[in-house]
């Protein structure tokens, strides 16, 4: 006797999502403030980038999406930021992706002790600037 064959049924960001929230999560479109936000976090990254980059590192480059390239340290920081997001989960992970590249590279926000211990007024600029940066990425516990 053959026995019916279990179909196997994978979850996919539809079926994992009940469908009053999908179009919440999946398709919402980003809003104006959205875009002034990532305005905001590209501005960010190439003050941060310019300030900090080894010299004559810093590269920008802008065609279907704006990419940004230095090194700090040596380390290589590549971010590549999509001009055309149409939801907000690219957005969200466009920030998940800053704090996990910046880790990489040994760039975390700075404590208030090394800010107050700082007497050089370029290095308290650059932390400053950094500590503004990690403020508008939020922690989002080592993305």
């Amino acid at each position: 006797m053959l026995c019916p064959r279990l179909l196997r049924r994978y979850p996919t960001k539809h079926s994992a999502v009940p469908n009053d929230l999908q179009s919440q999560v999946f398709f919402s479109e980003i809003t104006m403030d959205d875009k002034k936000e990532l305005n905001n976090l590209i501005n960010l990254s190439i003050k941060i980038g310019q300030a900090l980059c080894d010299e004559d590192t810093f590269e920008e480059t802008s065609s279907k999406d704006i990419v940004q390239k230095w090194k700090y340290q040596g380390d290589i920081f590549e971010m590549p930021f999509l001009k055309n997001s149409t939801d907000k989960v690219t957005i969200k992970n466009c920030y998940a992706q800053m704090r996990k590249k910046l880790r990489e590279i040994s760039l975390e926000a700075p404590s208030e002790s090394s800010m107050r211990l700082v007497s050089n007024f370029a290095k308290t600029e650059e932390l400053v600037l950094l500590d503004e940066l990690w403020e508008e990425l939020g922690s989002d516990n080592k993305s």
